[in-house]
C-alpha cells in the first residue's frame, strides 16, 4: 500500500459537529536533552494554544529523570494530560519498575491519565480517546535477520543480556499484548463515537514508520513498527467503517501521515533532540 503524505479529504470522512475543544500533541520531547530556557520556551508554547487535553505519544525522559520531568509539566500546565511511555522512558529502569512511578505520580495528580488500563475517554459526544504504547514487535520488514542493535537492548534491564532469539520473543510478545488490548478496547469505542483518536508510541504500520522524509528500511523497520497492533487497529477500523480513526504515534522522530484506509490515518511525529516542540494541534 501506498501512503500518503497528506490526511484524508474531509469532504469525504464522516461530518462532526464542531466543538471547540483543543487537543494539543506532543511526541518524542527526549527532555533529558533539554535546558532550562527550552523547557520554558516549550511550557509557553503549550499554553499558548489553551489546549483542552494535551497528548503525550512518549519518550518523554529516561527513568531517572521521569520524576522530574513530570513535575515540570504538571507545573507547565493546567489541562489534563493523557500519555503513554515510550522506549526511552525505560532507559536506566525495568517495565514494572517505570509503569509503577508513572502509576503513582499520575494517582496523586488527578490531571495525569497513564493511558493502557482499558479507558475509553470521552473527549467531546463524537469523539474519544484510547491509548496503549505499544511496542516494535521485531515482525515488520526483515524480522529477526535484522542486524540491528537498539540501545534498548542494553539500558532497558529486561532486554538486557537476552540472546537473539529470547529478545525477539519478548518483543513479539510485548507487540501482541497491544494488539490484544486494542482488539479489546478499540471496539467499544468505536461502536459508541464518531471518531476516536488512539495515541501509543510506536507506528503500527510500515506505511507509518518515517525517518528523514522516507520510509524506513527493511533491516530497521522490526525496531520501529508495531505490527501486530496494526492488524489489529486495522481489523476494528474494517468492521466499523463509520468511525473515524487517528493514530497518534512517534518514536521514528520522521514527520510524515499515511493514510491506511478511507477511516484510518495515522499521524507520525517528527522530532529532534534538544528541540521540542508541539507536533501538532487538533479542534474537535
Amino acid at each position: 500500500m501506498k501512503p500518503m503524505r497528506q490526511p484524508p479529504n474531509a469532504a469525504s470522512a464522516l461530518r462532526l459537529e464542531r466543538t471547540g475543544m483543543k487537543l494539543v500533541w506532543i511526541t518524542d520531547l527526549h527532555l533529558d536533552f533539554v535546558g532550562e530556557q527550552g523547557l520554558l520556551t516549550l511550557a509557553k508554547d503549550i499554553r499558548a494554544q489553551r489546549p483542552s487535553a494535551l497528548l503525550v505519544s512518549g519518550d518523554l525522559s529516561t527513568a531517572n529523570l521521569l520524576p522530574k520531568h513530570l513535575a515540570w509539566l504538571r507545573a507547565a500546565v493546567t489541562c489534563p494530560v493523557y500519555l503513554v511511555l515510550g522506549n526511552h522512558d525505560f532507559y536506566g529502569g525495568t517495565f514494572a519498575g517505570v509503569d509503577g512511578l508513572v502509576d503513582a505520580f499520575c494517582a496523586q495528580h488527578a490531571k495525569f491519565h497513564h493511558l493502557g488500563k482499558g479507558e475509553v475517554v470521552p473527549l467531546t459526544k463524537d469523539t474519544a480517546l484510547v491509548g496503549h504504547r505499544g511496542w516494535a514487535d521485531g515482525r515488520a520488514g526483515s524480522g529477526m535477520k535484522s542486524p540491528v542493535v537498539l540501545n534498548d537492548f542494553v539500558l532497558i534491564g529486561d532486554l538486557r543480556g537476552l540472546s537473539q532469539a529470547e529478545l525477539f520473543a519478548e518483543l513479539a510478545a510485548r507487540g501482541d499484548a497491544s494488539a490484544a488490548y486494542f482488539r479489546r478496547v478499540l471496539p467499544e469505542a468505536m461502536a459508541t463515537f464518531k471518531q476516536v483518536f488512539v495515541l501509543t508510541h510506536v507506528p503500527p504500520f510500515p506505511e507509518a514508520a518515517w525517518h528523514e522524509g522516507r520510509l524506513s528500511e527493511p533491516d530497521y523497520l522490526p525496531h520501529f513498527c508495531n505490527f501486530a497492533a496494526g492488524q489489529a487497529i486495522a481489523e476494528a477500523a474494517r468492521q466499523h467503517p463509520r468511525c473515524r480513526v487517528t493514530v497518534l504515534c512517534g518514536h521514528t522522530h520522521g514527520e510524515g501521515t499515511a493514510r491506511i484506509a478511507r477511516n484510518l490515518v495515522v499521524h507520525t511525529g517528527g522530532t529532534e533532540y534538544g528541540q521540542p516542540a508541539i507536533n501538532r494541534v487538533f479542534t474537535l
